[in-house]
């Protein structure tokens, strides 16, 4: 068995997997450098120093030795080899399967306006990232958070936790629009810092 991404998704095929007494070999392959972790309290509780951003682990390194899952960390796939039933990684290192599980998440999607590479915009999706943004908010006074879905909102909120001032902006014409009713958007704007 390979599994492709080592996020919740991913842990969590291999932790049922042993759980359910499947004995054959597991590669759990990740493109981060760190050990699977959870995301959600990288917004939250991480961010307002109520975690430390080692707890957020999903288990020890010693988990995964003992229940025999070949943890590869920062290694990127590179191919899929479908006849030949084996994935090949950035390094040319290759794992073949009888299954595979694709758990690869989704990725930020960059800011397509001019300066949005520049210092001060930060895109929260890893670990490493959330880290970054927490050191510059203790500093920082006034944040604007681009996005109005369950990660902007939860930024901006840890952000009026901590005292800073937050503007909201979201393209859409009203918060969280692909995941709840209207009438809970407009429940959740009375709640939200200032948006545009």
């Amino acid at each position: 068995m390979v599994i492709v991404g080592a996020g919740q998704a991913g842990f969590q095929v291999a932790l049922s997997l042993r759980m359910e007494g499947y004995e054959e070999p597991i590669a759990l392959i990740c493109d981060e450098p760190n050990i699977p972790y959870q995301r959600p309290p990288l917004s939250k509780g991480f961010m307002v120093g109520k975690q430390d951003i080692e707890d957020t682990t999903l288990r020890p390194l010693a988990f995964y030795q003992s229940h025999r899952i070949d943890l590869v960390t920062g290694a990127s796939v590179t191919e899929i080899d479908r006849v030949g039933r084996s994935v090949r990684l950035a390094s040319g290192r290759r794992f073949p399967y009888d299954a595979l599980v694709l758990a690869v998440g989704a990725r930020n999607r960059i800011l397509p306006v001019k300066g949005a590479q520049l210092d001060g915009v930060c895109y929260l999706r890893t670990d490493a990232e959330a880290v970054d943004i927490q050191q510059r908010l203790a500093h920082a006074r006034d944040i604007v958070v681009i996005g109005g879905g369950f990660i902007g909102l939860e930024l901006a909120a840890s952000a009026c936790t901590l005292g800073k001032s937050v503007r909201v902006l979201e393209v859409q014409s009203r918060l969280m629009p692909r995941v709840v009713s209207p009438i809970l958007s407009d429940f959740i704007a009375t709640f939200t810092p200032a948006r545009a």
